[in-house]
């Protein structure tokens, strides 16, 4: 493995579209990307220089979810997120007791491009007659707050270039979150912009990251070497995945059968000793995980307080896409029985039920808000939604035109029946499959992994046989 992966990492599309495209480097992205993803890239559309010069100007922000967007810590010799080559180090890439900079002084991580698993929506946006996409990276560790500045910057950046045209934002996942929190912080931000689509966003959280907050991460075996490697204290300290947490009860949509019960789980969520987490006699380490809970608590009934105040133009202009279909972490269940604890993940969907349908991270009752343009609905997996191609038509309809393609469901039913609409082979790592969460090792945590199913993983990882591991996304 080369320079050259490093630059395809942190490269803009049309920049990655043209390295594919060069034999000299086939050997070594077919080692990143697999054969099937390196075919993929390579068959996307590529625009001429007479399509181009037909473009309109930037007008369409898109804005990533959490690790969406490459790191590059300058201090450790250009490592970027998850460079394979790199993975000893991420445990230099945690952040202090307030989440606000990196934990060790020099390092200077900077968020350099949106990584090539949004490869797919890019080309869709290329080949629109009416969309010029650029890319809104952000720093997914830090607290949504610290994203702002760098987000409202980029639409200055292309309102500047485009003549001081209004800017569309399209934000996926934990973007969408990042674009609310700068419509919150910086409400000037509305005379800027157009319509806002929003893909899977956890608009009240993912029970996903509670679990990983209680049990440490697990999933398929990219995502149990990424345990291996990103320890429980960093990811403690990891404002951004934190921020993803279920909104607090009162926030969160009321489920009816569970009243007076967080709907995603029997405990309290943002009460660092119900997590029962062993932090090794360091008072010190859990009363800053208690510091950020409480960030993260107050940031949601904030969000929840702007978004009550929207006008009725304002919730008018923005367009929810909430993917169903999969199994999804829906709760977590504590079991203090005499025969000893037993927590449990409970992911069976039952169809008609929002808190119990989901795209396999995001539960569709945290994904949808009421009283907006419109609520649709696509049977897809989480990391691959912005990929799929009638959801990719649908935001840029509406960016574009302000009008609702009849290509995604009105109803989680219609959707349903409709069957998977997946994405291609550069989708994002994850915990799920297509047919629903594909769990490793019996649903183990990476902590209770034998020594030789440790190094079974490392080996597969050294000889190629887990390409684009670098994709791996939590959520």
């Amino acid at each position: 493995m080369g320079d050259i992966l490093t630059e395809f990492a942190q490269a803009s599309f049309d920049r990655q579209l043209e390295l594919v495209d060069d034999p000299a480097h086939q050997a070594a992205l077919t080692e990143m990307l697999g054969v099937d993803g390196l075919a993929s890239m390579r068959a996307l559309p590529r625009a001429d220089a007479g399509v181009l010069a037909a473009k309109p100007a930037p007008n369409t922000l898109f804005v990533p979810g959490v690790m969406g967007s490459v790191l590059s810590p300058a201090g450790l010799g250009g490592v970027w997120w998850l460079d394979v080559r790199a993975r000893k180090e991420l445990n230099r890439l945690g952040l202090n007791r307030e989440g606000s900079d990196d934990a060790e002084a020099g390092i200077d991580v900077q968020p350099t491009a949106i990584d090539y698993g949004y490869s797919e929506f890019m080309a869709h946006g290329l080949a629109h007659d009416h969309v010029s996409v650029r890319g809104g990276w952000y720093d997914w560790r830090r607290r949504l707050t610290d994203s702002v500045d760098r987000i409202v910057g980029r639409v200055d950046e292309l309102r500047a270039s485009n003549g001081g045209q209004p800017v569309h934002l399209v934000g996926h996942s934990m973007g969408g979150l990042i674009i609310r929190t700068a419509l919150m912080e910086r409400p000037v931000l509305w005379d800027k912009i157009g319509r806002i689509a929003f893909i899977g966003t956890p608009h009240h959280g993912s029970p996903a990251i509670a679990s990983y907050l209680k049990g440490h991460l697990w999933g398929t075996e990219p995502m149990a070497i990424l345990g291996l490697y990103l320890s429980r204290a960093t990811f403690q300290t990891l404002m951004g995945p934190l921020s993803l947490l279920p909104a607090p009860l009162g926030i969160y949509p009321n489920n009816p059968q569970l009243v007076g019960e967080h709907p995603c789980a029997n405990f309290d969520l943002y009460d660092a000793d119900a997590y029962e987490l062993d932090f090794g006699g360091d008072a010190d380490r859990r009363d800053a995980l208690q510091a950020r809970l409480d960030s993260v608590a107050d940031h949601w009934r904030r969000l929840a307080a702007h978004q009550a105040g929207l006008s009725s133009d304002q919730q008018q202009r923005l367009l929810m896409i909430i993917g169903v279909g999969h199994e999804t972490i829906f709760r977590l269940e504590r079991d203090g029985s005499w025969f000893g604890r037993k927590d449990k993940k409970l992911r069976e969907r039952n169809s008609g039920d929002p808190h119990r349908e989901g795209d396999g991270r995001v539960p569709q009752a945290s994904a949808t808000l009421n009283g907006v343009a419109a609520n649709r609905y696509v049977n897809g997996v989480h990391g691959e939604l912005p990929n799929i191609p009638a959801v990719a038509a649908t935001v840029f309809e509406w960016v574009t035109a302000g009008t609702v393609s009849p290509q995604l469901a009105t109803s989680a039913a219609e959707a349903l029946d409709t069957g998977h609409l997946g994405g291609g082979p550069l989708a994002p790592v994850g915990l799920q499959g297509a047919d629903g969460v594909d769990l490793y090792a019996d649903d183990r945590v990476v902590d209770e992994l034998t020594d030789d199913e440790r190094a079974a993983l490392m080996a597969k990882l050294e000889s190629g046989q887990i390409p684009r591991f670098e994709l791996t996304k939590i959520l």
